[in-house]
Formats: C-alpha cells, structure tokens, sequence
C-alpha cells in the first residue's frame, strides 16, 4: 500500500511535520501526501534547519505549542 493512495480516506486531521534538511524522506513526499489528503483541517509544519526524526530537538518550545495546540482543536 503506497500512503498517498489511501490517505484521503482518513477522516481525523493529520498535522504533517517535517524537517526541511531530512535526507532520508524527501520534503516532496510530505507535501505531496498533504495535498493529497484533501483535508481542510490538516496542518503541514516543514521545520527550517531539521533532519529527519528532529524536529523537537531543534525547537522543543515551538513544537510542544504546535501540537498541543493541533490536538486541543482536533481532539474531544
């Protein structure tokens, strides 16, 4: 199963973060499933300066709003 294929079919809102200095999954693959979703309530977060898996260890502050925030607004 390829993500893009089927993401449109997740309801709940993703918030899509990614490093922009991620070597191992290209930027373009986390915008393109973004935009393949088709999901207003989405949210794409592509972090300056990060690789992959760390973007909380470059902007812990930032991140721990940004979610929070997410979740508060998506989660009951």
């Amino acid at each position: 199963m390829r993500p893009v294929e089927v993401i449109d079919e997740i309801a709940q809102p993703i918030y899509f973060i990614h490093g922009r200095e991620d070597v191992v999954i290209s930027v373009h693959e986390t915008v393109g499933l973004h935009q393949a979703s088709n999901n207003p309530e989405d949210r794409l977060w592509l972090v300056p300066g990060a690789e992959h898996i760390n973007v909380y260890q470059r902007n812990r502050a930032a991140y721990v709003r940004r979610v929070a925030t997410f979740f508060e607004e998506h989660i009951p």
